[in-house]
């Protein structure tokens, strides 16, 4: 797997040849530049191939609900795809929920084994 710093229009001749999911963007120059992981099939296993869109859909609605700041849909969603793309993405997951946790008090989880709702905590922009 490689990490790639590109617009999303200098990326899509990669994505015809290659598996890329958009991981986080950041600000580089006062521009806002997203960064990519670009997958090798060869990475993946065969029983995963034929699951690899609809992994890839969930990780693209992972990204889209992390950037809107739902982080319990996150949660969620890194548990179901930690292993997924050849466990190539598994660091990145883990280090989601450390956001998360940091985020959340670090009670995100505990909270959530116990049925409860992880208390909010509110900031300003």
């Amino acid at each position: 797997m490689k990490i790639v710093l590109s617009t999303e229009e200098d990326i899509k001749p990669v994505a015809d040849r290659y598996l890329v999911l958009e991981l986080d963007t950041f600000r580089i120059q006062g521009k806002v530049i997203p960064s990519w992981c670009v997958v090798d099939a060869g990475d993946i296993g065969l029983a995963d191939m034929t699951e690899l869109a609809h992994f890839k859909e969930q990780h693209e609605n992972l990204i889209r609900n992390y950037k809107k700041g739902d982080l319990n849909f996150v949660e969620q969603m890194v548990e179901h795809l930690k292993g997924k793309f050849g466990g190539n993405l598994d660091s990145f997951y883990t280090e989601l929920m450390q956001e998360h946790n940091k985020k959340s008090g670090s009670m995100g989880l505990r909270y959530r084994k116990r049925g409860l709702n992880v208390p909010r905590q509110r900031t300003s922009i």
